[in-house]
């Protein structure tokens, strides 16, 4: 049957070997060696009861109030519920936790599954998972593998994990490492590197260390505060990265602005406009805006916009500027170069060029070019092929056929020409 303590008793208690059953308004001073309570058996409260010192026992379970633990809390099942809540001045070591109201661990608490209905405060937890509904502070390290949280997550130390979801906002302070992916309906941050194996989140991301990762996918703005590592990014709104981007393809609808460089192996679509303080690479290039970056070599590239590559612009085959672009800089590629009608241009260097009506070229280096009405040249024109000019073109000088293209301006790729000068 049990040891019964009665409403608003105050007792000592050392080493119980039955069941204890404790109802409300009742303090259990924990008498044993180093302040411990032992109980062969479990414990039951059933409103507000207070333990002095540390306790240990086969299953807890407590209901309708809050309880708390001045020191720590050994049990199997850890069970609160009927909106109640739990505080434990030191460790919780159990099996399984679940609370339906909050929760708060002064030290660590490590168990299989902890699941909290309300606020989960602690210092650092083990666990192989952790769902909160409303709101997770932890003042420590966290390592779970499955973390779910309903409102707010904060961790002050370093996180080990496989999957987290938050529908709300979570804060890293510590960095650290989620293998698998971190799923953010609101805002994240993240105060330290960290190694990520997707990133999705709603609305604004902030990395304010070096990020090693995989797929990124981030509906409004993305800032990284270092060096960034990754396979596809998604990004809605505006993207900055302060450190160097190193990655497969990026499709972004607004802005990217990249500190120093871009290496892409694969597409780079953007919507808006890109700015990359060093070289960029990358595979087929769509940028619906302006350009501007110390050179970028593609595969092929297009340019809505205007476009300033102070080191040239190259692409392994195909280069189309659109209707009123301007481009400042060297414009190279290995099959074609083509300028939509009103674009401007300085040198141009392809086997094959097409210049559309009332467009500018200060110079021409081809294989074989055709060109619209009324375009201007204001430099040179050497070719190799052919020449087809449609009415009222104005050249500088004569178009001259040669029988090769001078090195340095050439459309092949050499440490000539890599760096000249349109």
């Amino acid at each position: 049957m049990g040891l019964k303590i009665t409403r608003g008793s105050s007792v000592d208690l050392s080493i119980i070997n039955e069941d204890l059953e404790i109802e409300d308004d009742a303090t259990i001073r924990c008498t044993g060696e180093g302040a411990n309570l032992i109980v062969d058996g479990d414990i039951e409260c059933r409103g507000r009861v207070s333990f002095t010192g540390n306790v240990q026992c086969d299953d807890f379970e407590g209901r309708d109030d809050s309880i708390s633990i001045d020191g720590s809390l050994h049990c199997e099942e850890l069970t609160i519920e009927h909106n109640a809540g739990l505080s434990v001045g030191k460790d919780i070591h159990a099996h399984g936790v679940e609370v339906d109201n909050s929760l708060r661990v002064g030290g660590r608490i490590q168990a299989r599954e902890i699941e909290v209905g309300g606020k989960f405060e602690t210092k650092d937890v083990k666990a192989d998972s952790v769902s909160v509904g409303g709101v997770f502070d932890a003042h420590g390290d966290v390592d779970v593998e499955e973390i779910e949280v309903g409102g707010k997550l904060e961790i002050e130390g370093k996180i080990a994990s496989r999957e987290l979801s938050v529908g709300g906002k979570a804060t890293l302070h510590g960095g650290g490492i989620v293998s698998h992916e971190i799923e953010v309906g609101g805002i994240l941050t993240v105060d330290a590197p960290i190694e990520y194996g997707s990133i999705d989140v709603g609305g604004t991301a902030k990395l304010k260390g070096n990020a090693i990762g995989k797929e990124i996918d981030v509906g409004g703005t993305f800032e990284v505060e270092g060096d960034l590592d990754f396979t596809d990014m998604d990004v809605g709104g505006f993207a900055r990265i302060k450190g160097n981007a190193s990655g497969v393809s990026i499709d972004l609808g607004g802005k990217l602005s990249i500190a120093n460089a871009l290496r892409l192996r694969g597409e780079l679509d953007i919507g808006g406009t890109i700015e990359v303080g060093g070289d960029a690479e990358a595979g087929d290039v769509d940028i619906g805006g302006d350009f501007r970056a110390a050179s970028l070599k593609a595969r092929n590239l297009e340019i809505g916009g205007g476009a300033r590559a102070d080191n040239g612009i190259f692409a392994k085959e195909d280069v189309r500027l659109g209707h009123r672009s301007r481009v400042e800089g060297w414009v190279r590629a290995g099959r074609q170069v083509q300028i939509d009608s009103r674009g401007e241009v300085e040198s141009v260097s392809a086997p094959r060029v097409i210049i559309d009506d009332r467009s500018r070229a200060r110079n021409i280096y081809c294989e074989s070019a055709e060109i619209g009405d009324r375009v201007e040249v204001s430099g040179e024109v050497l070719y190799t092929g052919s020449i087809e000019t449609g009415d009222d073109v104005r050249f500088a000088k004569q178009p001259e056929k040669v029988s090769q293209i001078p090195a340095e301006k050439s459309w092949v790729q050499s440490s000539s020409n890599s760096s000249t000068q349109a």
